[in-house]
């Protein structure tokens, strides 16, 4: 049974060949790259709660967010299954300063000709959102993530 449902606006952000991702400094996911965005909070809608966690976590306005769709990700922990609806964007930034949020995680660009190299160092989930994009087959799928001594992989995607 589920647990508890999140919805969580994420952001793409690239430029050029490079994506940013941040090395997340807290649970889950302490260590892994992955996407910037995060929870909602009271009154906000999907953009305003984005543009707010981008900023938070780098100090970049984003501008022209455009919905590229949902994924809906299933977390299995040993005692509970969470869902996790992801409504992803593409972003523009406004800058070229990042100032990363040292409580967050530091920000890094990732080249696309080293994505596949450092497939383990990334949420799964997020690996595959922009795996996705560089294929040119994004569309709205299904994804359920095993934890396993706070390590985690992917059990199936469709």
């Amino acid at each position: 049974m589920i647990k508890k449902v999140l919805k969580v606006p994420v952001a793409v952000i690239q430029r050029g060949s490079f994506f940013l991702f941040q090395r997340r400094k807290k649970s889950p996911y302490k260590n892994y790259l992955g996407l910037l965005g995060g929870k909602i909070e009271s009154g906000e809608d999907l953009k305003s709660a984005l543009t707010r966690e981008v900023f938070e976590e780098s100090s970049l306005i984003v501008k022209d967010l455009h919905p590229v769709g949902l994924v809906s990700e299933f977390f299995y922990t040993k005692k509970d299954i969470y869902k996790v609806e992801l409504f992803i964007f593409k972003a523009t930034i406004t800058k070229e300063e990042i100032i990363a949020n040292d409580k967050e995680g530091d920000l890094i660009w990732v080249d696309s000709s080293e994505f596949e190299l450092l497939r383990e160092e990334f949420i799964p989930t997020d690996w595959l959102i922009v795996k996705r994009m560089l294929d040119g087959d994004f569309s709205n799928f299904e994804i359920k993530v095993f934890e396993n001594n706070y390590r985690y992989s992917v059990i199936s995607s469709y």
